[in-house]
């Protein structure tokens, strides 16, 4: 793997659970489901670097409706900076906005998009 790679991979192992404890409690007025052992799996995956995996549990999991802001907000930033689909990380971050439009974290997470 070419040493650019690596370091934007140990980054993102960094930058995921500071992102995912920063999205802190929803707007009120949206059905919200916190599913904690679906954070624990991705922590996980992503500790072990196995993206693909992550990609694809996220994957099923946004096809079964998945309204976890902060699995959104992992899955949304690792489309961008892992497999670079940005028409799909910004799709992502938008639902997890129409979730919580009063967190400021996703927004900032949106800034990536430029």
């Amino acid at each position: 793997m070419k040493k650019p790679v690596i370091i934007s991979l140990i980054l993102l192992i960094f930058t995921l659970p500071i992102l995912a404890a920063a999205c802190g409690p929803v707007n009120e007025s949206t059905e919200v489901v916190i599913d904690m052992e679906l954070r624990r799996e991705i922590d996980q995956l992503f500790g072990r670097l196995e993206f693909e995996q992550a990609r694809s549990l996220l994957q099923d999991k946004m096809d079964e409706g998945l309204t976890d802001v902060v699995a959104l907000a992992n899955y949304g930033f690792m489309e961008y900076k892992i497999y670079q689909n940005y028409g799909t990380a910004i799709n992502i971050l938008e639902k997890a906005i129409k979730l919580d439009p009063d967190n400021a974290r996703l927004y900032a997470t949106m800034r990536y998009r430029r």
